[in-house]
């Protein structure tokens, strides 16, 4: 039950993803990262979703839920960047870019979780995956730019060139190293 918070929410409706991962066991329904509301209608800033069984992610954005498919594998590393500009999303996952829409706007009261869904405030559908970085962009502006470390206490988790800053495990248990 390990996530991390970013401590950053979209402030715009022009936000974006870049990571490099490989998605390492499927748990069920889970999520690489994200954020979603409950509390008054479904919606979502961007949450890259797995569902159980499937060899694909998905891609929840805005008010719009299940939409736009890309096929992955477990256990295998993707340099994935997914982009939500007013209306736009934009997927290039290994070299490969698709468009499609969305609808509403991007949900902007919960802080962006990694390694899981932050669903009202709290972490949920979980993740396994390695991480070999995380970056993520606010209306064109880099707000965060992660790598895994390890701080001088030995603890796991991620550093962020952007506000000089270690976050470490939000969750229960420990992150893996390797």
């Amino acid at each position: 039950t390990q996530y991390i918070d970013t401590g950053f929410k979209p402030t715009s409706e022009n936000f974006k993803v870049e990571m490099i991962y490989n998605q390492t066991k499927q748990p069920g329904n889970n999520s690489l990262f994200g954020n979603e509301s409950n509390s008054s209608g479904r919606q979502w800033s961007i949450v890259s979703y797995r569902s159980s069984g499937a060899g694909f992610q998905s891609h929840w954005v805005g008010t719009t839920s299940n939409s736009h498919h890309i096929t992955t594998q477990l256990n295998k590393i993707y340099n994935y960047t997914i982009h939500a500009n007013n209306g736009t999303l934009t997927v290039t996952n290994d070299g490969d870019t698709t468009t499609t829409t969305y609808n509403g706007t991007m949900l902007k009261i919960h802080n962006i979780f990694i390694f899981a869904n932050n669903i009202d405030g709290k972490a949920g559908q979980y993740s396994y995956m390695k991480l070999y970085s995380f970056k993520m962009y606010d209306n064109g502006n880099i707000v965060r730019n992660f790598v895994p470390c390890k701080n001088s206490n030995g603890d796991i988790g991620l550093y962020d060139y952007v506000t000089n800053q270690f976050y470490g495990n939000g969750g229960t248990g420990t992150f893996k190293v390797g």
